[in-house]
C-alpha cells in the first residue's frame, strides 16, 4: 500500500516466505496481492529441507495418501494456491522429482489441513513484521 500511496508503480510479483506454517499469517498480503495482481513468489516451499517439518505426521500423513513425497504435496499445496514455486536443490534426483508435482491434485480437505498448520521454521527474516521501514 505504502508503494501504490507514495504514486509509485505496483510490482508485478511479490517474493515472501510462503509454505503452510506462515500461510495463516500471511492470508491479509496474499488477498492485498491478488486483489492487486501481484504474482506471489514463494521460496522456502519445502520447508527449507527441516526435516523435522518434512517428517511431521501431518504432512507425511497426506504424502502417503496420494503415494508422493512430502516435497512433492508442499509443492503441489502451493500451486493451487497460484503461488509460484522456486525450490531450489543441487541433486539430480531431487529436481526431477520436484518437477512431478502436474499429474496429481490435492483434494479440499487435504488442502485446509496444509491451510491449517501453523509453525515457524525460524530460518527467514520476516519483512511483515520485523522491517524498519519509515515512510
Amino acid at each position: 500500500e505504502a508503494i501504490s500511496l507514495n504514486g509509485r508503480p505496483l510490482p508485478s510479483v511479490n517474493q515472501i516466505e510462503m509454505h503452510p506454517l506462515v500461510y495463516k499469517k500471511r492470508l491479509d498480503l496474499i488477498e492485498w496481492c491478488k486483489d492487486h495482481n501481484i504474482l506471489i513468489q514463494a521460496y522456502g516451499s519445502i520447508f527449507s529441507g527441516s526435516q523435522s517439518y518434512l517428517g511431521h505426521e501431518i504432512l507425511v500423513g497426506i504424502a502417503i495418501k496420494y503415494g508422493r513425497s512430502p516435497a512433492q504435496v508442499l509443492l503441489r499445496w502451493a500451486m493451487q494456491h497460484g503461488f509460484q514455486i522456486i525450490p531450489k536443490s543441487a541433486q539430480e534426483e531431487r529436481i526431477i522429482s520436484n518437477m512431478e508435482v502436474f499429474d496429481f491434485s490435492l483434494e479440499t480437505g487435504d488442502m485446509a489441513i496444509l491451510d491449517n498448520w501453523e509453525g515457524d521454521l525460524g530460518e527467514y527474516w520476516n519483512p511483515i513484521d520485523e522491517a524498519d521501514v519509515d515512510l
